[in-house]
């Protein structure tokens, strides 16, 4: 394969599949393990019932493992908003006192996050395809779908007829699954919290250009394929440098992990990232448009929309640094725009 390949000129420097690493960043390693300071929601999607429940709204407790869950008949944020407050009178959860996370569906929006906003609640909105950020709440997910499926699976044997009445068991599933779950919290002032002991130093610095994993397969263009599933071939990485903008410390056996410029909402570990090449660190980067412009002490930022990139991480970047980049012409047509 390897003469074959050198004699089509192939290079696979980035469609090589990323090894999964030996051991992960682990919940406890960056959330305090302290009940109701962050939680973590979603939706499952279900039968119809009889009184027309489609969904399982589904959210849980980061500190505590502690979860609860309310069928709703529409994903409207009204709807998903008072499943929340539903939840909030019972005893397993309270609104929590600092973040919720999400992925990014519409159900989370408009009022939902209003809401949030409104009570000092933090909403961390995970980015498009990338689900180890709503990692716990979708493994709870892959639990309960096991018990729910599974009582239907047994009525459907008992009856032989179609069974979608998975409500009947709520209250069993919320109180028995919930027993199972509960860990031990800590007083957030008496916590010690672990001591950040690496021995080894982070393969990164502030500043270092790196192209980071895709979370979808790509072509050779940087486009998405029209698949999600990997295949030998596609491109792994993008062919976009970002700067490294943070290194972040924890206690845990996966030390560093890295913040990249223009990507707000997610960080990297080592594995997921690939040095650029010094010839190519700036050449990359392009912008998809100008969308907006401020002025800051006398200095004038503009915000960029990156290509490859949603319009919600657009990112405001100063404008002598994006002269410097080669970004004049995009700065121009932005101001005859105008």
């Amino acid at each position: 394969m390897k003469s074959i390949i050198d004699k089509l000129g192939i290079d696979e420097k980035y469609t090589k599949e990323v090894k999964k690493p030996k051991y992960f960043t682990k919940v406890r390693d960056i959330v305090p393990p302290v009940a109701n300071y962050n939680f973590m929601a979603d939706l499952i999607m279900m039968p119809k019932t009889k009184e027309k429940y489609m969904y399982l709204f589904v959210c849980v407790d980061l500190g505590n493992g502690e979860f609860d869950i309310e069928p709703i008949k529409n994903k409207e944020p009204s709807t998903v908003l008072q499943a929340l407050k539903n939840m909030c009178k019972r005893k397993y959860i309270d609104m929590p006192e600092y973040t919720l996370a999400t992925d990014d569906g519409s159900e989370f929006k408009g009022i939902f996050n209003k809401y949030l906003y409104d009570h000092n609640i933090y909403h961390k909105v995970s980015l498009p395809n990338r689900h180890s950020q709503t990692s716990v709440v979708e493994s709870l997910n892959r639990q309960l779908e096991r018990l729910f499926i599974g009582y239907m699976n047994k009525k459907e044997e008992e009856t032989q007829k179609p069974y979608n009445e998975w409500t009947d068991v709520l209250e069993i599933v919320r109180n028995e699954l919930n027993k199972v779950r509960l860990r031990q919290t800590y007083n957030p002032i008496t916590y010690k919290y672990p001591i950040f002991n690496a021995t080894v130093q982070p393969k990164y610095d502030v500043g270092d250009v790196v192209y980071r994993q895709s979370d979808t397969p790509l072509n050779a263009l940087g486009n998405n394929q029209p698949t999600n599933v990997f295949r030998v071939g596609d491109y792994r990485f993008e062919r976009i440098p970002h700067k490294i903008t943070k290194v972040l410390y924890y206690s845990g056996k996966v030390p560093y992990r890295y913040m990249l410029s223009s990507i707000t909402r997610a960080s990297y570990t080592e594995a997921q990232l690939m040095p650029a090449k010094q010839t190519e660190k700036e050449s990359k980067y392009k912008v998809k448009a100008i969308i907006g412009k401020k002025i800051i002490k006398k200095k004038v930022y503009y915000l960029i929309w990156w290509k490859n990139y949603i319009k919600k991480d657009a990112t405001y970047e100063a404008e002598a640094d994006l002269i410097k980049d080669g970004f004049q012409d995009d700065i121009n047509t932005f101001n005859e725009s105008r």
